[in-house]
């Protein structure tokens, strides 16, 4: 991948600060630098929680390299508000790409029970057993059941 230029209704790489954090290309927190984000996306074939928030990672050579590669090219009139338009050059073809404003999760493009499952165990992995995370998994599952709630914060708790 030689290039990737991404296209949004507002500049990404505008800096905004709220309160002492900032957000944007200029981050130095990870999961909110979008340079980096993509980055990572684009060497892992996927972004991660714990890849978002791995701020060591933001300095590694490869990670800086590919985005060195990401151009922003916002504000770009006529997008809707959450819409994205990215173009790849990659062996010296362009690709062109819309992406749609409703990303998976949104209430407009919800993800499926397998999608958040697997996200949830993504989340509660670092702090749980997988087999504790499937427990709780399969008890929200059937949670108009539980005779003692109890019993749910006892499966969310570190054993």
């Amino acid at each position: 991948m030689r290039q990737v230029r991404l296209k949004s209704p507002r500049s990404a790489s505008t800096t905004m600060k709220t309160g002492t954090k900032s957000f944007g290309d200029k981050s130095l927190m990870a999961d909110v630098n979008l340079r980096y984000c993509m980055a990572v996306t684009m060497l892992d074939g996927k972004l991660t929680f714990d890849a978002s928030h791995d701020a060591e990672r933001m300095q590694r050579a490869d990670v800086v390299a590919m985005g060195r590669r990401i151009e922003f090219r916002g504000p770009t009139p006529g997008l809707e508000r959450f819409a994205t338009e990215v173009e790849l050059d990659a062996a010296g073809k362009t690709c062109h790409a819309v992406r749609d404003r409703n990303v998976l999760g949104r209430y407009e493009n919800p993800m499926t029970r397998a999608e958040i499952e697997d996200k949830v165990l993504e989340l509660m992995r670092p702090l749980l057993p997988a087999s504790q995370v499937r427990e709780v998994i399969a008890m929200t599952a059937k949670i108009e059941q539980i005779g003692d709630i109890r019993d749910l914060v006892r499966a969310m708790t570190k054993r």
